[in-house]
């Protein structure tokens, strides 16, 4: 369960032999009290290791209608009203490896948490592959968002980044605080366990990580430095050491809690089940794809069998960022199983359906939408430092 004030999270245990290691952890949101709102948390950790190769193809696309081919393969699409697009946009070559894991992180009103340990570098972006599109399920199409039952609801937040049941259009039971993260803050796992000086961490500017997260037209705008990942200190012997901190380098990103109580009713953080609302996936904007890469994960609690598994075994109400083979993600199983590519986003729209998630390794937990807890856009970080500037603007939750 995502938490606001935690202790510090167990580091996992080595994959076995001939698996990819986790490139970046799962993500954490720092907490960011919008108005009454309570924060965000999230906590993640992965191991560090070997590269893989980049992901393929991408799914973007608006409301379509028929069937359209990309680059390569056929999309087959099948929206109701939409006009016709293009299939899934291609892109050359991979990224360069990508690694670290994100931390639960508080802010505002909320206490800090912990960091995670990091993975190791990992597929790159997209390349030239058949791409296939979502385009009709959903139908994320001007059309098909807006208030009348049945329609996607696209959820803006205040301006302080919360977004509350009670507001216009939201029947879909949705209530968090939007939040950012960053491997120098909250529980700071580069600094307290990496040992690293605070100007060697990843660094977030945009917005102030010390809380709330300002906005205009819930067009939810980041920037900073991802740091490059450095030889373990002395006395640092995680995954990776000594040539390279994956564990404590993790990178940074932003994210939003589904089901949060607002600070005055105790803060607490719940699952949300989309099935009663009848909502598919979803659907956002992203101005521009990190360089670094960027995975967009999807925790959610773990039961009890699924935690006592783990190596180490995790306490009861656990969720996949405290586990070792971290979150399920877009595009997590592009290349195989365990192999932690980067999810394979464009610029401009992404369409995302249940099914498009995967966990990192099948046989660590089954992914089920009735335990959702939020979501993570989390830029990894790599053995070279980068710079990231982007804005996730128009997050819709698709219906039929």
């Amino acid at each position: 369960m995502l938490v606001l004030a935690v202790g510090v999270v167990s580091l996992p245990a080595a994959c076995d032999e001939g698996d990819e290691i986790p490139s970046g952890g799962n993500a954490g949101t720092r907490s960011s009290s919008g108005g009454s709102a309570g924060g965000s948390s999230g906590s993640s950790h992965g191991g560090g290791g070997t590269t893989s190769g980049g992901g393929t193809g991408a799914r973007a696309s608006a409301g379509a209608s028929g069937a359209s081919s990309a680059n390569g393969g056929t999309a087959n699409t099948s929206a109701q009203g939409g006009a016709t697009s293009a299939g899934g946009s291609t892109s050359t070559g991979g990224a360069s490896g990508t690694v670290g894991s994100s931390g639960r992180v508080g802010a505002g009103a909320a206490n800090g948490g912990t960091g995670g340990d990091a993975g190791s570098p990992s597929g790159g972006m997209a390349g030239d592959a058949d791409a296939d599109t979502n385009a009709g399920e959903g139908g994320n199409d001007a059309s098909n968002v807006g208030c009348d039952a049945g329609m996607s609801r696209m959820l803006v937040p205040s301006a302080t980044g919360w977004i509350d049941a009670q507001d216009v259009c939201n029947d879909i039971g949705i209530q968090g605080a939007w939040g950012v993260y960053g491997d120098r803050y909250g529980d700071a796992t580069c600094i307290h366990l990496g040992l690293h000086e605070p100007e060697e961490c990843s660094f977030v500017s945009t917005p102030d990580p010390s809380g709330g997260f300002p906005n205009v037209g819930g067009v939810m705008h980041t920037a900073g430095t991802i740091a490059k990942i450095l030889p373990c200190n002395s006395g640092v012997t995680t995954t990776g050491c000594p040539d390279h901190d994956y564990r404590n380098m993790w990178g940074a990103g932003i994210g939003l809690d589904f089901n949060v109580r607002p600070l005055e009713e105790g803060g607490t953080h719940t699952v949300w089940d989309p099935a009663p609302h009848e909502v598919i996936g979803i659907a956002f904007t992203i101005d521009q794809v990190p360089v670094a890469g960027m995975r967009v994960e999807f925790p959610m609690l773990l039961t009890d069998a699924e935690a006592s598994a783990d190596t180490p075994p995790l306490p009861p109400g656990s969720t996949t960022e405290d586990h070792s083979t971290l979150s399920p993600y877009f595009g997590a199983q592009l290349n195989g199983d365990r192999k932690y590519p980067a999810s394979p986003l464009v610029n401009g729209e992404n369409w995302i359906l249940w099914a498009d998630i995967q966990p990192p390794s099948l046989a660590a937990y089954t992914f089920d939408t009735k335990r959702l807890l939020g979501i993570r856009f989390h830029v990894l970080a790599s053995t070279t430092a980068t710079s990231f500037d982007f804005k996730i603007s128009k997050l819709t939750f698709l219906r039929n």
